[in-house]
C-alpha cells in the first residue's frame, strides 16, 4: 500500500507505519522521474527510489556523503560536468549536514530527546544564505 499525498505529483510514499510486532524502520520513497507512462521497461529508468532512515538530516548526509558526492565530484565522467561553485556548494552541504548531525547526536545527548525536525533544519539554514 503506497500513499499519494497530491494526486498532480509524481511520487509516492510507502507508510512507515509497522504491523503488530514489527518495529519501523523508516519511509521509502518513488518518484517518477519522467513524463511517460510507466510501463514494465521504462520502471527501472523512469523510477528513483530513495528511503529515510532514522532522520531525514541522517539520511540526506548519508545519500550526499556516500553515493551523490563521490560519483559528481570524484568520477571523471561526471565531475567534468559539475561547475566549480556547484562542487563547493555539495562539499559545503555535505559538511553542514555532518556538523547538524552532530549537533542533533549532542541535542539529543543533552537533553534525552532527539532534535526535532524544525531545530534540524535551523542548523543546516546557513548553508544556502
Amino acid at each position: 500500500e503506497f500513499v499519494v499525498s497530491d494526486p498532480t505529483s509524481t511520487s509516492a510514499t510507502k507508510p512507515a507505519t509497522p504491523k503488530r510486532g514489527l518495529r519501523r524502520i523508516g519511509q521509502v520513497h518513488f518518484a517518477k522521474s519522467g513524463t511517460g507512462e510507466l510501463t514494465e521497461k521504462s520502471m527501472s529508468a523512469d523510477v528513483v527510489v530513495t528511503s529515510v532512515q532514522k532522520s531525514p538530516l541522517e539520511s540526506l548526509y548519508q545519500s550526499l556523503h556516500n553515493v551523490y558526492a563521490p560519483e559528481l565530484l570524484n568520477n571523471p565522467a561526471w565531475s567534468s560536468q559539475v561547475n566549480p561553485d556547484l562542487q563547493a556548494l555539495l562539499c559545503k552541504l555535505d559538511a553542514s549536514l555532518l556538523s547538524a548531525m552532530r549537533a542533533s547526536s549532542s541535542h539529543a545527548t543533552d537533553s534525552g530527546a532527539p532534535a526535532s525536525p524544525n531545530e534540524q533544519a535551523s542548523a543546516v539554514a546557513g548553508i544556502f544564505a
